[in-house]
């Protein structure tokens, strides 16, 4: 017998422990033991063959049966299979490591035949795996085997193992007839996997194919003797399973002469299924449509009767098969069903209509268990209707004998269904009894699930009421009942219980049908996890709104949790049963502490949040000064002269005075001296000023912000004449050339938050303003002072603040914002604005219910004239004229002096 049905080669490994030359400690729990292995490889599979009368009739037995494999089927010998042991946990191996669902990979021989009988092997508890070939490839050489078993290495001991190896694929057969082989001049077989590989098998193979387990196609093209050639589908199976072998027949007119039927047999799990396809040449001559519902022969007068829900009872699957030659048009179901209709269903319904009233009602019966296929918008010739799910899905109804189901169907050349295919269903009803505790509930539900039986003709299954205890089954409430849905294949019913009180405590229920009352069973509840989220919007300086949610993000949770939640705070506020949880009276940039709990049963830890609050950084500008590198640079100081040496009257030497800017800017902030220090054209004090610096006053330092003249293209300046005096090398400014053509250009000096940027190729600027903030302050308060450079002007300084909400699109919404100008004032004073909401007509409120800020955007600036950020408005701003700027050789306006700006937070 041997190899003929299975090949098993058993290794055995048997080493003996090499004692090591060094003492070991007593209590050391490492250690290495050694195996035996006995490999198999198992070819048996479950084969789905036809009976061998199918060519006559469908049989209703079952067509599963297993048998030992012939001596053509291909075994692998047990010496080529892969061997691995493999470990929960991590540890040393002798290979690459490598994880699969036995474990992390500890130790591999690529074959049996090369495993090392010298093997040391690590203590412990393992997976054994064996496996010949790889599951992904299909073809005829495609056999993939595996099997595994558990194993524990003991010190100093061999441990046998034994594993047997399965086949992971499903083998395929096409077995074609002598009379297909010598009528078809070509016959042409494809095979495609759920992985929609093709593969193709002669007529004449015997080898079986191994292909992936999932759906199967077998397609055929045929080339008759008189040249005429076609395609058809031979066989469709959905599922199929790893060692399933298919046999699939395939026979000219059942192996008798005439004719040109080609016979397709082929089985199931649960079923054999025969496809006749007419191949003559008179089928050109199409006929009406027919409908093939043999399976209604085996139910006397075409009735059927089944207790509900009892699939069991039907005799033989209810599918009836639609072919259509000229392609089919319509499918109409005439259906009489009380109970069907009470859900919607009308009376007549077209299976094969695309408009969206025919697909609602194709939907509701799709959801009642009716199967079709091949009725879709790619409709062609060969439908099929299964009605066994819908049948099973049928309830009684009381003073209903039966239903009445008929199809009619009419092709695309008019012609109607010659034999309408006509049978009825008579459901009785079931065996009651409650049979499972009820689907535990999230807290506060009204309504639950369980499952109830019910078998027998005298009982109504609407009849069925619940109802429910608080207290151990001192007193009952009523509750209705709903039914979901039938369990596929059983007796049993999913069963809504439904206005119930809110469910915050354990239940006791029990259900009537009639007089008959169920055991007691139980209805129980869970809390699911939460936390604690601060309402963003809602955290001011002076109050706070908190709220629970559910882990999961689930809505019902989170309502279902709020409904029983207790709040506790550390400003020594409690609230039960609200979702929204407020605390007033609160400090601004302060921390606080928030706990929950749910029905007293489920607390989350404590969470903790600050009050908005707080300044900018460096609001008082003692800190940090930055000197930008483009400013670090001395250049000449007004026009040069000419100085002459006695000894050489002949050589003159260009003078000039020096001026070294010293430009220090307070981090975090932002100016535009950038512009008002070009980088480029002529560089001379005449055309290059800052416009914001750094202030030293009495207290610290504070910002001085200036009105100035610059010019990125000024003309030189021409040196004035020969001084006969070779010691005199610096003649004073006054006495000096100044700019031909004047100063091109006047800026306001500017202090805000956010970044700028100047070029001076085209003389374009770009202002980006605001920072990240979060807190949504009531006032601003500064200390300023306004100098003018003399007494003839009117000009002020002015500052703007705003609070703003960006969206992730980019939208601004601007939430407060305030704007003040700023006259002359020789000392410091302290000012303060009130910053006022801008969005009222969208009905929010700026400090009570306004979104949360994501940006402030603060600005000082030295002239009314920068208010439209714009360099032709700036023109007009007042400087001195040059003539009476000699002695100083450059043009400063006004100045803006500004420190301690902060906010305040109240209510």
């Amino acid at each position: 017998m041997g190899k003929k049905y299975t090949t098993i080669l058993t290794l055995f490994v048997i080493i003996c422990f090499l004692l090591s030359g060094c003492d070991r400690d007593e209590g050391q729990n490492t250690g290495y033991g050694t195996m035996s292995l006995q490999v198999s490889a198992n070819a048996n599979v479950i084969e789905l063959k036809p009976h061998a009368n199918t060519r006559s009739n469908n049989s209703t037995d079952s067509v599963v049966h297993t048998r030992v494999e012939e001596e053509s089927d291909f075994v692998p010998d047990a010496g080529d299979f892969k061997i691995a042991l493999y470990k929960e946990t991590s540890a040393k191996t002798n290979t690459k490591t490598e994880t699969s669902k036995a474990g992390i990979l500890q130790y591999e021989w690529n074959s049996l035949n090369e495993f090392d009988p010298s093997s040391k092997i690590a203590i412990g508890a393992y997976t054994l795996k064996a496996t010949y070939g790889e599951l992904n490839k299909e073809g005829f050489d495609a056999a993939c085997y595996s099997g595994e078993t558990d194993i524990i290495i003991q010190d100093h001991q061999n441990t046998p193992a034994e594993v047997t190896c399965y086949l992971n694929n499903v083998k395929v057969n096409v077995e074609c007839s002598e009379t297909v082989k010598a009528y078809f001049t070509s016959f042409e077989i494809k095979v495609y996997s759920q992985a929609l590989k093709e593969i193709e098998i002669s007529k004449n193979e015997k080898r079986p194919l191994y292909m992936l387990p999932g759906s199967l196609t077998v397609r055929a093209h045929f080339v008759k003797q008189n040249g005429k050639e076609g395609t058809v589908e031979l066989a469709r199976i959905e599922e199929t399973e790893a060692r399933q072998h298919y046999i699939i027949q395939v026979d000219l007119n059942n192996g008798n002469a005439g004719g040109a039927i080609l016979n397709v047999n082929y089985a199931k799990v649960k079923s054999e299924e025969t496809v006749n396809i007419d191949l003559s040449d008179e089928a050109l001559n199409t006929a009406a449509p027919i409908f093939t519902a043999t399976c209604l022969d085996v139910y006397e007068g075409h009735l059927i009767t089944l207790r509900e829900g009892v699939a069991s009872d039907l005799k033989e699957p209810v599918k009836i098969t639609l072919n259509a030659r000229a392609g089919i048009n319509r499918c109409i179901l005439n259906i009489n069903s009380k109970f069907l209709q009470s859900k919607g269903i009308p009376e007549e319904v077209d299976l094969a209509a695309q408009d969206e009233k025919s697909a609602s009602h194709k939907a509701l019966l799709e959801e009642y268990g009716l199967r079709i296929v091949g009725l879709d918008a790619s409709k062609d010739k060969m439908a099929l209707i299964d009605f066994t799910n819908l049948i099973t899905m049928l309830q009684y109804v009381e003073d209903w004998e039966k239903d009445t189901y008929t199809l009619n169907a009419t092709d695309l050349l008019g012609k109607v269904t010659t034999d309408p295919v006509k049978f009825q269903v008579q459901a009785r009803s079931n065996q009651f009894a409650l049979m499972t505790d009820a689907k535990e509930v999230l807290i506060g539900s009204t309504e639950s699930e369980t499952t109830v039986s019910l078998d027998g003709t005298e009982n109504d299954i609407n009849q069925v009421t619940f109802q429910y205890s608080e207290d151990e089954g001192q007193t009952w409430k009523s509750a209705k009942a709903e039914f979901i849905e039938q369990e596929t294949g059983t007796i049993n019913y999913r069963v809504k219980i439904k206005e119930l009180e809110p469910v915050n405590k354990k239940l006791q229920i029990r259900a009537w049908y009639g007089s008959k009352c169920s055991e007691t069973k139980v209805l129980n509840y869970y809390i699911p996890k939460f936390r604690i989220e601060p309402i963003e919007e809602e955290i001011w300086a002076w109050k706070a709104a908190l709220k629970v949610v559910a882990e999961s993000g689930d809505e019902k949770e989170t309502e279902a949790i709020a409904k029983y939640i207790s709040w506790s705070s550390s400003a020594g506020v409690n609230a039960d049963g609200v979702q929204k949880y407020v605390l007033n009276g609160l400090k601004a940039n302060t921390k606080y502490a928030v706990n929950a709990i749910c029905n007293n049963e489920v607390s989350v830890e404590a969470f903790e949040f600050y009050t908005e609050g707080g300044n900018l950084i460096n609001w008082d500008f003692e800190g940090t000064w930055n000197q930008p590198e483009a400013y670090k640079k001395t250049i000449n100081n007004g026009g040069g002269h000419a100085c002459v040496n006695h000894n050489d009257v002949n050589s003159k030497n260009q003078m000039y005075n020096k001026y070294t800017f010293n430009v220090y800017e307070p981090t975090n902030w932002c100016t535009v001296n950038s512009k008002t220090i070009p980088n480029k054209g002529v560089e001379n004090t005449w055309y290059m000023a800052s416009s914001t610096d750094q202030d030293m006053g009495e207290t610290g330092y504070g910002v001085r912000i200036r009105s100035v003249a610059w010019d990125n293209e000024g003309d030189n300046i021409e040196v004035v004449g020969s001084i006969f005096n070779g010691h005199d090398k610096y003649a004073s400014l006054e006495t000096r050339n100044t700019p031909p053509n004047g100063v091109k250009y006047k800026s306001a000096g500017r202090l805000f938050l956010g970044s700028y940027q100047y070029d001076h190729i085209t003389n374009k600027e770009t202002y980006n303003e605001g920072i990240t903030f979060t807190s949504r302050p009531s006032k601003l308060i500064f200390d300023y002072k306004y100098q003018l450079y003399n007494q003839y002007n009117s000009d002020m300084g002015y500052v703007e603040i705003r609070v703003e909400h960006h969206d992730e699109s980019g939208n601004i919404t601007i939430l407060a914002k305030a704007i003040k100008d700023l006259p002359q004032q020789d000392r410091y004073i302290t000012e303060s604005i009130d910053l006022k909401p801008q969005y009222k007509e969208q009905g929010f409120e700026y400090g009570s219910n306004c979104p949360k800020p994501t940006h402030i955007c603060l600005m000082f600036c030295s002239s009314l004239y920068g208010k439209e950020k714009k360099q032709s408005a700036e023109q007009n701003i007042s400087v001195p004229e040059i003539k009476d700027s000699k002695m100083v050789a450059t043009l400063i306006g006004n100045a803006l002096y500004i420190d301690n700006i902060k906010f305040e937070y109240k209510n």
